[in-house]
């Protein structure tokens, strides 16, 4: 069974709940405090880690971090979740 198509997916191969993710890990938040913001269990939120883990080829947070520490690549990302909507959050 396939899954909904969000708007910026396409581009990023992620959805928006995933970019959405994706930017409090970026933002160094803990777990507990995501899973919160996203009003989520941690159960299910780990599971949306492990699916960010997978594509971005890492094993944990911090092996995502360093993937974005280079600059550029952060920008890239940021005007990619942008670029349609002007808000990643889709607000």
């Amino acid at each position: 069974m396939g899954h909904r198509k969000y708007k910026d997916e396409e581009k990023t191969g992620l959805t928006s709940r995933q970019q959405e993710l994706l930017v409090y890990i970026l933002m160094n938040k803990k777990n507990p405090e995501i899973a919160e913001i996203l009003d989520i269990k941690i159960g299910t939120l780990r599971a949306m880690m492990q699916t960010l883990f997978r594509w971005y080829k890492v094993n944990t947070k911090e092996q995502l971090l360093g993937e974005f520490l280079c600059a550029d690549k952060v920008q890239k990302e940021v005007d990619i979740m942008l670029s349609d909507t002007g808000n990643v959050f889709g607000g």
